[in-house]
């Protein structure tokens, strides 16, 4: 047995290290954010505040209010792993551990694999399991209690969450330590928030990568790249971004172009910048045998990439052949590799960058889908001198990508739209992800929905799945799949098409006129939601809460809410249902109180309970819930397409306070660090609505609020600071318009 150590960074966030020193930590932790609280011991029993941790025979108990709420039943070393064992009382829920298919809960679902890995052709079912993305973290809860658990180590991990014996959740890992955080709190918000505080929030993206983006694996010439951004231009289809795949590059060579495909790339993108569309360019962590290639050259010389057990450089089989892997845990390496992007955007001007494989996958070849192949066990990794493998930090790999790729980007003064593949906690800061090469199917569809919400609740905010599915080559979105997953994707906070060469087309237009019309009402909601959404992404930066988000972390006092798997909240203000069958209608449950059927314009009273809906196929069900505040804009074919003048505020409440505020800032710069950015706020209760104008230092912000207040009733006046103002009142909405100022109104019905 090994003896914690017990470090207290609150009364609410506690460190339980084993053989490892207190000043280490992985990159996934922000080092300035652990300040640790000096506590009272006696013996053997630590307390600050009104917690306490009891060390018994080298094992921890927790107490809070002297109430037993966390409890080790073994740690032990065995052939370098460590077997880890707690507690889970009966009737807490268990979510996390990143990208996870199946149900939300997971709490005797199956037992996880915590390994970042491309499953291939596994991937034909959502429950696949490892995945892209691991996280070591969890939490447990029920209504009125919350408790977290993130194992601070890249390593790769066996979880078993209450499969075996229904009351503890073991954890096998590779290596000799463990080093874990408890984070306490009342409900599933607290323990994000103090969870995000330790490995940080997102990072704020430019406003343009909220919009809708179009890919293919690959659009394979210039041509053909420009005949689709003339086609959404042609359709009236609001797009702000195309992705070119790995058939723009040379061979496959990272940071170059086919120019027989491609012969004037600077060209290229700089006339799609012209017609409103932006650039995105995918980067695969291969560097290509061919001692023409400078990079190879150059990463051969430096002896920047990964090495077999034996020193020798090992050579994986990507998209290139035969090639060469950065080493990203050396830190000159990463600045190196960050280096090839800035060269890159200087020399072509894209505006986003796509960096896949990196999980890492060391073969690309058909073999490895039948699990032969080369094997990422036998890399060896610099990792600070101690030449670790990959089951001790492999899963860190995209984390580094990313890190580099944004922190050398983040020089130029403008902010980039990154997207990873891969990640771990805290990738967040850096960069956006998606759930990888899913299929069109269904069950996909709706499979999309758990894992983006698991996701989120470990801190991954910018997330999205492929619209219409990725793969495989015999499998095509049918037009009513592909309208639905359309209308889901709306509220994927990463809204993009994305699939594989040879199958069908997958643009919105390619599925007949019905389904174009239904994508182009759709994706032209979206941009009318993106002053709500980037709102959202700036409320997350200050407490970790996701965009697309569990109904319970809404209500969390709601057990029903702790179990509901395919719809979501959508901010803190909409409920969002979508259709996941063939079939035009679904159960939807509403947690206890009143909620606006959006498109319906009717009231609905719930006590908790599951109603039966029919939505016809030009429609989702989406709701606003009592009190809710949802910021709106007139559409726009792609963001700065013209200025904005106005904010639509649409609000509902009948018994409940609500209060949103509206974030701007110039959506491209890094000067908001500065605190040029504005922000509003909006409270409504009932027929009383204030408006509070808390900075306003972005001189561009919009000046004009247009509110549409809900009410079955005609008013008989509107009164904004004492006097009466002109209104409409029209389809149950009460419609005025009024300066963005400090204003008090009271609507008299």
């Amino acid at each position: 047995m090994v003896s914690p150590i017990i470090i207290f960074l609150s009364s609410s966030v506690i460190r339980i290290i084993r053989n490892r020193g207190p000043e280490e930590h992985s990159p996934a932790v922000i080092a300035e954010n652990i300040k640790y609280r000096e506590c009272q011991q006696t013996g053997n029993t630590y307390r600050l505040g009104d917690t306490k941790v009891v060390v018994l025979n080298d094992l921890i108990k927790v107490f809070m209010r002297d109430i037993l709420i966390f409890e080790e039943l073994e740690f032990r070393s065995h052939k370098n792993k460590i077997i880890w064992r707690h507690r889970v009382p009966k009737g807490l829920h268990i979510f996390g551990f990143g990208e996870k298919g199946g149900p939300l809960d997971k709490r005797g679902w199956k037992k996880l694999i915590l390994r970042n890995e491309d499953p291939g052709a596994k991937y034909w079912t959502p429950k696949c399991d490892p995945l892209y993305i691991n996280i070591p973290f969890y939490i447990m809860a029920r209504p009125g209690f919350s408790l977290g658990i993130f194992i601070d180590s890249p390593s790769y991990m066996q979880v078993d969450p209450c499969v075996s014996v229904s009351d503890v959740l073991s954890i096998v890992k590779y290596g000799e330590d463990l080093d874990y955080y408890i984070f306490i709190g009342e409900n599933p918000a607290e323990i994000i928030e103090q969870f995000t505080d330790l490995v940080g929030r997102t990072y704020m993206p430019p406003l343009w990568s909220l919009g809708f983006h179009q890919s293919k694996w690959s659009y394979k010439s210039a041509r053909e790249v420009l005949t689709i951004a003339k086609n959404f231009r042609r359709y009236g289809i609001p797009c702000d971004a195309i992705h070119l795949d790995i058939d723009y590059m040379d061979g496959y060579r990272v940071f170059t172009w086919n120019r027989k495909r491609f012969p004037d790339p600077r060209g290229l993108i700089d006339r799609l910048h012209r017609d409103g569309f932006k650039v995105v360019v995918i980067i695969d962590p291969y560097v290509k045998y061919d001692k023409k290639y400078p990079l190879y050259v150059e990463i051969l010389k430096k002896r920047y990439y990964v090495k077999t057990k034996s020193g020798k450089p090992f050579f994986a089989y990507g998209w290139p052949g035969r090639s060469l892997m950065p080493d990203l845990t050396i830190p000159e390496c990463r600045e190196w590799w960050g280096r090839q992007y800035v060269n890159f955007h200087e020399k072509y001007r894209n505006d986003g960058f796509w960096n896949d494989m990196n999980e890492p996958s060391v073969e690309t070849r058909i073999r490895v889908l039948l699990g032969y192949g080369l094997k990422k066990d036998d890399i060896i990794f610099h990792d600070g001198g101690r030449n670790s493998d990959a089951r001790l930090v492999g899963n860190m790999y995209g984390f580094l990508e990313q890190k580099s790729t944004y922190e050398a980007l983040r020089k130029i003064g403008k902010r980039f739209f990154i997207l990873s593949r891969s990640g771990f906690a805290g990738i967040q800061r850096y960069s956006s992800n998606w759930t990888g090469d899913i299929w069109s199917t269904w069950g996909h569809l709706e499979g999309s929905i758990s894992m983006i919400l698991n996701l989120g609740l470990c801190g991954i905010v910018f997330v999205g799945a492929d619209i219409g599915g990725f793969a495989p080559l015999v499998l095509k979105a049918d037009p009513k799949l592909f309208a639905r997953w359309i209308q889901l994707g709306v509220f994927y906070p990463f809204m993009r098409v994305h699939y594989m060469k040879y199958k069908p087309s997958q643009e919105p237009w390619s599925f007949g006129d019905t389904v174009r019309r239904i994508s182009r009402k759709f994706i032209r909601f979206r941009y009318r939601l993106l002053p709500y959404i980037y709102s959202l992404f700036w409320e997350s930066r200050k407490n970790g809460l996701p965009i697309m988000r569990p109904l319970f972390l809404e209500f969390p006092d709601d057990e029903q809410a702790y179990t509901i798997n395919n719809q979501f909240m959508f901010g803190p203000s909409m409920l969002v249902a979508p259709i996941t069958s063939r079939e035009d209608r679904r159960r939807i449950y509403f947690p206890r109180g009143f909620w606006l059927d959006f498109a319906k314009r009717k009231v609905i009273r719930s006590s908790g309970e599951w109603i039966e809906y029919r939505c016809r196929l030009d429609r989702i069900p989406m709701f606003i819930r009592d009190g809710g505040i949802v910021v709106m804009q007139r559409p726009i074919n792609y963001v700065g397409e013209e200025n904005i003048a106005e904010y639509q505020i649409y609000m509902f409440s009948r018994d409940k306070e609500g209060t949103f505020i509206i974030y701007e800032d110039d959506g491209e710069s890094y000067e908001f660090e500065k605190g040029y950015y504005s922000e509003t706020k909006i409270t409504v209760h009932k027929e009383k609505i204030d408006v509070e104008v808390i900075k306003d230092d972005y001189g561009e912000s919009v000046k004009t609020l247009k509110f549409y207040y809900y009410t079955e009733d005609r008013p008989m006046e509107v009164i904004v600071n004492r006097e009466a103002i002109d209104y409409r009142y029209t389809g149950k909405y009460v419609v005025f318009t009024i300066p963005k100022k400090s204003s008090n109104i009271e609507i008299h019905i």
